[in-house]
């Protein structure tokens, strides 16, 4: 873990970073960045290319929400450097890890650094889970949370348009499983 200095102290956090041409199953990294603006206005988010997305998940202690509820690794990740062509740049994943619950102020402030150097967030099922955990969390902490001006794009939603005539079940389960 290394430690990313924030005004409350340090938020602890592993970072990888894939080359741009990294394979993810089948495809390289950077055929993302040929999505075109106009192919995900389709998906409801209006103008901005997956270069100036973050790309965030949460893992947390029960999935039952409120305030009792810790995210204690909060996923994101994010295209950097040269992106506008699939050899250059590369795609960071930093994992931030919660060692203690009184450290939580710092890393909501991380977090909220990464959301705000970025014009759109992509999760998956984060409109209903994600967020708005976080935003209890930033509640808690006495922070005014980053998300309600970003444009969003949960891919739930699309992936159970993509595949409702492949599965049997597009529940969140199901798509995760397949």
């Amino acid at each position: 873990l290394q430690a990313e200095d924030t005004l409350f102290g340090p938020a602890w956090l592993s970072r990888t970073v894939y080359p741009i041409a990294h394979s993810h199953g089948n495809r390289p990294l950077g055929d993302a960045l040929g999505l075109s603006p106009d192919a995900l206005a389709g998906l409801g988010v209006p103008g901005s290319p997956l270069r100036d997305a973050l790309f965030l998940d949460t893992e947390t202690t029960g999935l039952a929400g409120g305030t009792g509820t810790l995210a204690f690794l909060v996923g994101v990740g994010y295209f950097a450097g040269e992106t506008e062509t699939s050899e250059r740049g590369h795609f960071i994943v930093d994992q931030y890890f919660l060692r203690d619950p009184a450290a939580e102020l710092a890393m909501m402030t991380a977090i909220d650094r990464r959301v705000c150097a970025r014009d759109l967030l992509v999760t998956f099922n984060g409109r209903a889970f994600d967020i708005p955990l976080l935003e209890t969390r930033f509640a808690l902490a006495r922070l005014a949370a980053p998300f309600a001006e970003r444009p969003h794009l949960d891919l739930l939603l699309p992936a159970r348009r993509l595949w409702r005539n492949a599965y049997t079940s597009c529940s969140l389960g199901s798509l995760e499983y397949h």
